[in-house]
């Protein structure tokens, strides 16, 4: 997708570069632009760019399986939390995996 107005960096940008930060370890709570990381129920949670949200959970400490993503214009004018949320859980059930399959926990020291 091409950069809103305003924006330096492309979509993809903004997700490469938040992306780079969660694996090398840098903060992903509060900051001072913005929240990156949010529990959004079920074990699910959002790590979001200035456009773009990233949907997923935590397998294990500090290990993100990314399942949906959108545009936050998108999110917004839509709501369309929900089939996010709902198709992560679902995808992450599909899967043969030892339990548990997510962390349970909904503080960020939980899951990073």
């Amino acid at each position: 997708m091409a950069r809103d107005r305003g924006r330096n960096e492309t979509p993809f940008e903004q997700v490469e570069q938040v992306l780079f930060e969660f694996t090398v370890g840098r903060p992903m709570a509060y900051d001072v632009t913005y929240k990156k990381l949010d529990p959004l129920g079920q074990h699910v949670w959002e790590l979001k760019t200035v456009d773009v949200r990233l949907i997923g959970w935590f397998a294990r400490k500090g290990c993100f399986v990314i399942v949906c993503a959108e545009m936050k214009r998108q999110l917004r004018q839509a709501r369309l939390y929900r089939p996010l949320i709902d198709a992560t859980v679902a995808f992450r059930a599909s899967l043969d995996l030892d339990p548990p399959k997510e962390i349970t926990g909904v503080r960020h020291h939980d899951v990073l």
